[in-house]
């Protein structure tokens, strides 16, 4: 996952306005990945999700012609992709940035999407769209779904005009939504979060991300003047009905932002962050748990002043491993956003990949899987200013793509 607000500003700077979609267009190039969608105009795909291989989610925001932002999205049902629309009722209680950063599938027909402000959350059921606003929220960052029956949302609360990390679960019950918060220890943000089952959740925090009054824990009352804390890194396992803080992550990847996580159990728990280099910059990096100790993977890489971070990891029905790491800033290749990806199977890591998706430049900004399918959402480039929404997913070249 994107950072959300470093996703909204490059994204406000950069898309104007979504038309329609055009599906299968772009003819597949000579790899593995392929791209599949292409907005017709100018938008954006944040997050991507999948409930199986038949029914999968893109989402994104683009600005309407009122100037303010709607939320796109696309979906797709087993045999080829096309727009959802929100009616502009639903749509106006995301807020004035209805921009959808992270997404959940609970079920085929069970959508469920956030904004990256004020807390909004969007809802489909198969047959109808809802929407509204988690209480008091500023910004979320992160969402995952539990057991298909409780979805969860992550980022800061407004408590007195001071953010501190929150996390709350909904239940839709007889079509009403209702969410419970549960606290998280210390003051650390959840990034990423992943489900065992509907008692049994990991998550990924960072504490730093965000300013902090000086000479005090970042969401403590001050009137000192705002400065940016050093990052720290942790991992918290919810359990026996709370958030605990859990073993500490290696000490290489605490001091970085730790923004993506898999588990699959509470022996089999991957953590993505990111190393620092020999050329002043970072590199992306997983940790493997295993129920006793941490194995630290370095991802192979020439190092450079880039910035490079693991964004999002999602295994598919073969049991290999997909990584999508990221880079935001000026000391990014094409000094903005910028992406790659890695493959681990059998304990054998291959990358980075950088797909050839388009004639454009393109960056992958989410990752999900179904079954065999890998789905990656983002966006290319084909001017200044002039951004397209993109789906990708990976397929044999050699075969017309299929994902059923």
């Amino acid at each position: 996952m994107r950072l959300a607000l470093i996703r909204c500003t490059s994204l406000a700077a950069s898309v104007a306005a979504l038309v329609a979609l055009a599906a299968g267009t772009v003819a597949a190039p000579a790899s593995a990945w392929r791209t599949v969608v292409v907005t017709a105009a100018r938008g954006r795909f944040d997050a991507v999700a999948a409930a199986d291989p038949r029914h999968a989610w893109a989402v994104g925001g683009s600005p309407d012609r009122s100037g303010d932002f709607a939320p796109l999205i696309a979906r797709w049902n087993g045999v080829s992709w096309a727009p959802a629309r929100v009616p502009a009722k639903v749509r106006s209680r995301l807020g004035p940035l209805a921009i959808l950063d992270s997404a959940v599938a609970a079920g085929p027909s069970n959508l469920w999407a956030f904004s990256i402000t004020i807390g909004g959350w969007l809802h489909y059921d198969g047959s109808s769209w809802t929407a509204g606003q988690i209480p008091e929220v500023l910004t979320t960052t992160a969402s995952t779904v539990a057991a298909r029956k409780f979805i969860w949302a992550f980022g800061l609360r407004d408590t007195f005009h001071n953010p501190v990390p929150f996390s709350a679960y909904a239940s839709d019950i007889n079509g009403t939504v209702r969410w419970t918060s549960k606290a998280v220890p210390g003051d650390a943000v959840i990034y990423s979060a992943s489900a065992v089952s509907g008692s049994d959740l990991w998550a990924a925090a960072t504490r730093g991300m965000f300013a902090s009054p000086a000479g005090s824990p970042s969401g403590t009352a001050s009137s000192a003047t705002p400065k940016k804390a050093a990052l720290t890194s942790s991992l918290l396992h919810y359990h026996a009905g709370r958030w605990h803080k859990a073993m500490p992550l290696p000490a290489a990847m605490r001091t970085n932002p730790a923004t993506a996580i898999l588990a699959r159990s509470d022996t089999d728990i991957w953590v993505g962050g990111a190393v620092k280099n020999a050329s002043a910059g970072t590199t992306a990096a997983i940790a493997h748990w295993n129920g006793r100790n941490w194995t630290l993977i370095k991802l192979r890489v020439t190092a450079s002043k880039a910035d490079y971070r693991t964004g999002a990891i999602t295994a598919d029905g073969t049991g290999s491993l997909w990584v999508l790491a990221d880079c935001a800033g000026t000391r990014c290749p094409h000094r903005g956003l910028t992406s790659r990806l890695w493959n681990e199977h059998a304990g054998h890591w291959t990358g980075p990949i950088q797909p050839a998706l388009t004639r454009h430049p393109a960056v992958l900004l989410s990752i999900a899987a179904a079954g065999r399918c890998v789905w990656a959402a983002g966006t290319i480039t084909l001017g200044p200013d002039n951004f397209r929404g993109l789906v990708a997913a990976r397929t044999a070249a050699t075969a017309r793509y299929r994902c059923r």
